[in-house]
């Protein structure tokens, strides 16, 4: 059964770590003296259930809705797994060739939290990572990993780059996402959003010979080679 410091996450808000402390305390209280072993299995059921439940919560931005580093770690470890591994090479349709990452952040985005407010600068945010998801496709990685800083991790195929580079497929991504912005400031010129965008592309060839070196590609890694704001060169 899950202690009670661990089922309570940085993720959370102070008064949602304080109901949880308090339903399972009543609820370990209950697994231990309740007199009808039923009752017992039952409270410690629901332990466990609040267990994965507050797990999943800590993985997601509560703005936004999109996972946050710590989410994103998990599921680009998922995808880094699946990317090296032997047995994509038996469906070539579906052949993952590359990580296309998209690394965004608002330009001046906290001037609007001054003259904006607070509650519209965070609306603004939730509009971008809409716009950030429907630029993508659907099953694609969209994150939240800081204050206006977002990661999109896009898997492209060899359906996706036949005809051209890799280069090509991602700058074809950050013009998507530009224009997109760009149809959504027309609706409110006055704040508008504006990017600093950056691409990284992680190939199959490059993610193989790494793991073999013994030199895993970390996300720290990733986000700091697809960083906007780093001197390119």
């Amino acid at each position: 059964m899950p202690a009670n410091g661990e089922l309570v996450h940085e993720g959370m808000s102070d008064g949602l770590k304080a109901d949880v402390t308090s339903v399972v305390g009543a609820l370990g209280w209950i697994a231990k003296n309740a007199p009808f072993q039923a009752v017992r299995d039952w409270a410690v059921d629901m332990i466990c259930s609040i267990a994965i439940s507050t797990t999943e919560v800590s993985r997601l931005d509560s703005l936004t809705q999109l996972p946050n580093r710590r989410g994103l770690v998990v599921l680009y470890d998922r995808l880094i797994e699946e990317m090296a591994s032997l047995r994509f090479q038996r469906t070539a349709g579906t052949v993952p060739h590359a990580l296309i990452f998209l690394s965004t952040d608002l330009v001046g985005f906290g001037d609007y939290n001054l003259s904006l407010g607070f509650d519209r600068a965070d609306q603004k945010l939730v509009d971008y990572a809409r716009i950030l998801e429907g630029s993508v496709r659907r099953g694609d990685v969209v994150a939240r990993i800081g204050g206006d800083e977002f990661l999109a991790v896009v898997v492209a195929t060899k359906a996706d780059i036949l005809g051209r580079t890799y280069r090509e497929f991602a700058q074809e991504l950050e013009s998507r996402l530009h224009g997109a912005c760009d149809d959504y400031n027309v609706k409110d010129p006055a704040a508008p959003l504006k990017l600093y965008t950056r691409t990284y592309v992680l190939t199959r060839e490059t993610l193989r010979r790494r793991m073999g070196a013994g030199r895993p590609v970390t996300l720290d890694e990733i986000i700091r080679r697809a960083d906007p704001k780093r001197k390119r060169g």
